[in-house]
């Protein structure tokens, strides 16, 4: 019943607008708080955006940074075979917007900021 009355389609559109709304937050807080000099990369479909890190930063170094701090951020080499992509992050935006991911997001930048090397 529920499939033939239209339930899963609204479901999805639902989804869909909740997964948008996310992204679109995660991308202002990342313009706000990251600074001059990384490329924010958003994939079309899914929910997740890559951050491409200028020369001098270390996606691994970074995510340790992160985790000392109490929050994750992808390091790219997990997503490669041969280990590349040194030089970028993945950012998980398909969890409901909280002042928590904005601070993490701040703490991000406050890391970039100090990480150059």
């Amino acid at each position: 019943m529920y499939l033939s009355e239209g339930g899963y389609e609204r479901h999805l559109a639902a989804l869909r607008r909740s997964l948008a709304d996310q992204q679109a937050a995660a991308l202002t807080s990342l313009a706000k708080h990251l600074p001059q000099g990384y490329r924010v990369i958003r994939p079309e479909g899914g929910y997740f955006l890559w951050i491409e890190l200028p020369a001098g930063h270390d996606a691994i170094e970074i995510h340790r940074a992160a985790l000392e701090r109490g929050f994750s951020v992808a390091p790219g080499p997990i997503f490669s075979a041969q280990r590349q992509f040194r030089n970028c992050l993945r950012l998980n935006t398909g969890h409901p917007w909280t002042p928590a991911f904005d601070a993490a997001i701040r703490k991000l930048g406050e890391i970039l900021r100090t990480t150059a090397g």
